[in-house]
């Protein structure tokens, strides 16, 4: 649970606590009580630690209103999960603590939105040594004036984040990297929230992963999942697909330098591998074609003899009537003497 929580002044304010349990036993809050020699609220108890008409429900969701700016607020609930819904006897029970501070409302009365991957209140299966990638986005709805100059989170050691990023005047993001280890297994929680330049907070982003030493159990973690994953607004839905390509788009130029000097080697021993069978293949190319070639110039040679021959035969044939005009010469001659 992130703290503290920051309320506009004289606007009610729902704040839900992230829960879950590793059994898939049903979940209830209350408020923290101290009776009976046993106190669970250490001196901030309810309600008088809180403005008046503080309500909290079963599903961890309190509505609260502060009526003074700058007030300060002790929030302290107890978790507990029950066997089934229509238990009253609770097999355990986990305090959770945090404050509200009561700020004043902003210009712009709409608040930030988180929007990312996995979903609000979803629950993701994942494996010890698998690494996670993600990303979270705070969407401003307040114009040009306004920035979003944080993503705060709150997170299980390894969660790798990335610096605030802004993509144009209504999106910023950031990027997570995390990769479970043996000692995380079972429910991790993550929440985040954007603070614009107005101190504007928005609602808790929460969610949770279920970490497993081997295959992801699936089926186990729908079960364990207390609500259904929340549908992205369309508007949400947009930004997420501009910032995918945009990440795909940029990837070749912003690869480090060190995974392009590992790679270099790598292409070179290709090549060096590849050159043998290229050479080899390209011999067989030529064995290949040389009885091809042998053939076309056995071709080129006959036709050649042809267009030869083709062409002496009418000159042999001028010769031949001019040997026989010759030899009938002689001939005419003396039988005109005669």
């Amino acid at each position: 649970m992130m703290s503290p929580i920051e309320i506009p002044v004289n606007r009610p304010t729902a704040v839900t606590v992230p829960v879950g349990d590793a059994d898939g036993d049903t979940t209830r809050c209350r408020w923290s009580t101290s009776s009976n020699g046993i106190d669970e609220c250490g001196g901030v108890c309810p309600p008088h630690s809180l403005p008046p008409n503080a309500i909290i429900y079963p599903n961890c969701t309190i509505i609260i209103t502060g009526q003074t700016v700058d007030n300060w607020f002790a929030v302290a609930i107890m978790v507990e999960d029950f066997i089934s819904p229509t238990s009253t006897t609770p097999l355990s029970a986990v305090p959770v603590q945090f404050l509200v501070h009561v700020v004043n409302s902003p210009s712009c009365t709409t608040e930030p939105v988180i929007a990312g991957i996995p979903l609000e209140d979803s629950c993701t299966p994942i494996t010890v040594g698998q690494t996670f990638h993600s990303m979270l986005i705070a969407i401003n709805h307040c114009g040009a004036s306004v920035t979003i100059v944080d993503i705060s989170t709150l997170s299980f050691s390894g969660m790798i984040k990335g610096d605030l990023i802004e993509f144009n005047t209504s999106t910023y993001y950031k990027t997570l990297s995390w990769t479970p280890t043996s000692s995380q297994l079972g429910y991790q929680v993550m929440c985040a929230m954007a603070l614009n330049s107005q101190n504007a907070q928005s609602a808790q982003y929460c969610f949770k992963f279920y970490v497993s030493q081997n295959k992801p159990q699936q089926l186990r973690v729908l079960q364990l999942q207390r609500h259904r994953p929340l549908r992205q607004l369309p508007r949400q839905r947009q930004v997420l697909r501009q910032l995918q390509h945009e990440r795909l788009r940029q990837q070749p130029q912003q690869q480090p330098r060190q995974q392009r000097q590992q790679q270099q080697p790598r292409q070179q021993q290709q090549q060096q591998r590849q050159q043998p069978r290229q050479r080899q293949q390209q011999q067989l190319r030529q064995r290949r074609q040389q009885p091809r070639q042998r053939q076309q110039q056995l071709r080129q040679r006959q036709q050649q003899q042809l267009r030869q021959r083709q062409q002496q035969q009418p000159r042999q044939r001028q010769q031949q009537q001019l040997r026989q005009r010759q030899q009938q010469q002689p001939r005419q001659r003396q039988q005109q003497r005669n």
